[in-house]
């Protein structure tokens, strides 16, 4: 089971900036980072708070060695000199599911395309419920989904920096 652990972490400006040791995925493999990091459980309710969830790419890990990756969260409560911080990161691998517009409440495989959008969503309408892939954005991620469907095409992930 890959392990995640903070190593250190600054204010920059509106930001917190985490720096996070991950193994256990390989170069090229997409993962979500995901958490928070609070001074909240030292005195309920004083102290910072920020939430946090990007999908970034792992580069180059050395065997034997962690991935280092960098997380900016924006705080929505400062965060105080004096006060530990508690950090609560999930590093997953990134799977994608691609929906398309069914016509009816059951769901169905391989619909055709719905079209340009005329309108926008109402509730209780032509719900997304027809399955058109499942699958991972990277070369590590298998083409063929849990029940047999063809892999989602997904854009390139964005690189966190």
């Amino acid at each position: 089971m890959p392990n995640s652990r903070v190593t250190s972490a600054a204010i920059v400006g509106k930001q917190i900036v985490l720096d996070v040791d991950v193994d256990g995925f390989a170069d090229g493999e997409c993962v979500e980072v995901s958490g928070c990091a609070t001074q909240a459980y030292e005195a309920q309710g004083d102290g910072g708070f920020a939430t946090f969830s990007q999908t970034q790419k792992i580069k180059n890990p050395k065997t034997g060695k962690p991935a280092k990756l960098k997380v900016r969260a924006k705080f929505t409560k400062d965060f105080k000199d004096d006060q530990d911080i508690t950090f609560v990161v999930r590093v997953a691998k990134v799977w994608i599911t691609v929906l398309s517009q069914g016509t009816s409440g059951e769901p169905s495989q391989g619909a055709s395309s719905p079209g340009p959008l005329a309108s926008p969503a109402k509730n209780g309408r032509r719900p997304w419920n027809s399955l058109e892939g499942v699958g991972g954005p990277d070369d590590y991620s298998s083409a063929q989904g849990s029940d047999g469907q063809t892999a989602a095409s997904a854009p390139s992930v964005p690189s966190a920096g």
